[in-house]
């Protein structure tokens, strides 16, 4: 499992820096952002047909609103690299795992375990000592 993760971490990273890198060579953030799901769906697709389920109304409009919010978030994400070295955005990413769970806890009514909210302040810090160094 820990492998998996590693393995994550290092193509995300990877990600980072190649978005970074393609702002720096003047490359569209637009076309940056078509890369994705360019590379992605083909990759998914035979998975998703090994596995499929027809989903109900209601897991369509989750599913809609996964896509809404995912693309803007990266359309956000890929305009503040051009804005901001990829070392420190990449630090601010980490505020997406407590705004999750705040999004679980109030959409979804998912509990919140005190370890969480300790482990997200820590989060919040780090990201304040960060941005108080630059």
């Amino acid at each position: 499992m820990f492998f998996l993760l590693y393995w994550e971490l290092f193509f995300t990273a990877l990600a980072y820096v190649l978005v970074r890198l393609c702002l720096k060579l003047k490359e569209s953030p637009y076309v940056i952002m078509i890369y994705f799901p360019l590379f992605t769906v083909p990759l998914s697709l035979p998975f998703t047909l090994l596995s499929w389920s027809t989903p109900t109304f209601t897991n369509w409009i989750y599913l809609f609103m996964i896509g809404l919010f995912t693309q803007l978030g990266q359309t956000f994400l890929t305009f503040g690299y051009r804005v901001l070295p990829a070392g420190k955005a990449a630090t601010m990413s980490y505020i997406q795992v407590p705004l999750a769970a705040l999004g679980g806890l109030f959409i979804f009514h998912e509990n919140i375990s005190f370890n969480f909210i300790l482990g997200s302040l820590l989060i919040f810090i780090a990201i304040l000592f960060v941005i108080k160094k630059s």
